[in-house]
């Protein structure tokens, strides 16, 4: 954990888009320290943070499958939404986004 209380796979799971890891690199922080997956920081747990930071679909799927599903799960949905939102410029132009199709609109 760094001085801040974060565990290393939080504070991976917090960088930016352009250096952010790969999935077998959060698989080996995972497996490395499993209680990792529920911790949180600054109200924030890293399936929260993936989400907000738009993690590929290969890490969020590893992140819920790490652990049981919870109800603040449904926050990190929201979050996910939220950062696509923003990106696309709002929720008009993701919802065209995702109908319009191609691969990137699936995988939203």
């Amino acid at each position: 954990k760094s001085e801040y209380g974060a565990s290393a796979l939080y504070k991976c799971l917090s960088r930016r888009v352009d250096d952010y890891p790969t999935t077998p690199f959060v698989q080996l922080l995972l497996e490395s320290y499993p209680p990792a997956a529920w911790e949180a920081s600054s109200d924030k747990c890293p399936l929260k943070m993936a989400c907000w930071r738009r993690a590929s679909l290969p890490i969020l799927k590893l992140l819920l499958d790490s652990r049981p599903s919870r109800e603040q799960d449904l926050e990190a949905l929201s979050a996910l939404w939220t950062s696509y939102e923003r990106l696309l410029g709002g929720r008009s132009e993701l919802i065209a986004h995702i109908l319009e199709g191609g691969r990137e609109g699936a995988e939203i």
